[in-house]
């Protein structure tokens, strides 16, 4: 598979959101900020999302704006993890 990925690391919560191509399905995780080493809350959310890291075709980190509108949009399926 591949995934489009967006991962937004706030100052509580790191959030990931990710599209699959193939299904055409978004996926939504969110795992608390790590401030020690910010890449173990990254990976935490790709766990969480059943996403390996390597799946990933493009990856950002947008504005909190961007993840937000992605996040809630109606027309596609959103799943919470």
């Amino acid at each position: 598979m591949s995934y489009a990925i967006a991962v937004d690391i706030g100052g509580t919560f790191t959030d990931l959101v990710a599209f699959d191509h193939e299904n055409h399905r978004v996926v939504y995780s969110k795992s608390p900020t790590t401030y020690d080493n910010l890449v173990e809350g990254i990976l935490d959310c790709f766990n969480k999302a059943k996403i390996k890291p390597a799946e990933a075709s493009l990856a950002e980190r947008p504005d909190r704006q961007n993840v937000g509108a992605f996040s809630s949009n109606p027309s596609g399926s959103l799943t919470y993890m």
